[in-house]
């Protein structure tokens, strides 16, 4: 079971997945256009240095992260299902973001990213830990989005 806004890591010989759920108090809409949005991402969310591109089925994009600022991730958008579900793929593996209606005005938000591999166990010693970055994400994106209500 997972603590709502809390990343948790699994890893095996083979694979290292992080995945965070959290709840927020705003309408499903308006997190996934938060979420989808890459002009307003590069306000409200931390953990970027920059994102760049077209967030729809097929785009590319281009990611600077705080975690690794020398490294542009280009990323394309593989799975687009409106205000359900959007997967970014990268090279070495997939984040995927679900957004469910869990009661009036309240989303969940699960974020997980797999990182997996036959030369995993070579290369893992090279990909930093990403529970403080999912945990700043989660806090962000509820942050604003909570905002976004009390200014409506």
């Amino acid at each position: 079971m997972y603590k709502n806004g809390v990343a948790q890591t699994i890893e095996n010989l083979f694979s290292r997945e992080t995945i965070i759920v959290i709840d927020i108090n705003a309408n499903i809409q308006d997190v996934w256009s938060l979420l989808t949005n890459v002009v307003k991402q590069n306000i409200w969310n931390s953990t970027l240095i920059a994102i760049e591109g077209e967030m729809m089925l097929g785009g590319k994009l281009k990611i600077r992260s705080k975690l690794a600022p020398n490294k542009v991730f280009k990323i394309k958008v593989s799975c687009f299902e409106p205000h359900s579900k959007m997967i970014w793929r990268g090279s070495n593996g997939n984040r995927i973001f679900t957004l469910k209606k869990i009661e009036h005005n309240w989303t969940k938000v699960a974020i997980s990213e797999k990182i997996s591999g036959l030369f995993y166990p070579l290369y893992k010693k090279h990909i930093p830990d990403f529970d403080d970055q999912f945990n700043q994400f989660a806090s962000d994106l509820k942050a604003e989005a909570e905002a976004q209500i009390i200014s409506d």
